[in-house]
């Protein structure tokens, strides 16, 4: 994974961290100390799972698979990407985990 990718996938992670501190009733002031320490791990990891999704969708099917018929370039697929990248920050901590043993635990 180059520094720019990992960099670019950050942002995002760093905008659903916002916006669990931002959150009506969870201000960093008066928030527990444990939903802001969740997100701050799955913000570090977002650009890990997003990572580990794409290869594995890109394992089992062609790029020109994701650009093409249901998944062409419109409107509707600003959605898609809203969707994607969400369940990809829920669920940041295990999939990342699983990246990055997966990753350099075959290095080893």
């Amino acid at each position: 994974m180059s520094f720019k990718y990992y960099w670019a996938k950050f942002f995002w992670g760093a905008f659903f961290f916002v916006l669990v501190a931002w959150k009506g009733s969870v201000f960093p002031s008066l928030a527990s100390v444990n939903p802001l320490v969740v997100a701050g791990f799955s913000t570090i990891l977002f650009p890990f799972s997003v990572r580990l999704v794409e290869d594995f969708a890109l394992k089992y099917t062609e790029k020109e698979f994701w650009v093409t018929g249901f998944f062409s370039e419109t409107p509707a697929k600003t959605g898609l990407y809203a969707v994607f990248y969400l369940a990809c920050y829920l669920f940041s901590i295990p999939l990342g985990m699983i990246f990055l043993f997966y990753k350099y635990g075959k290095a080893s």
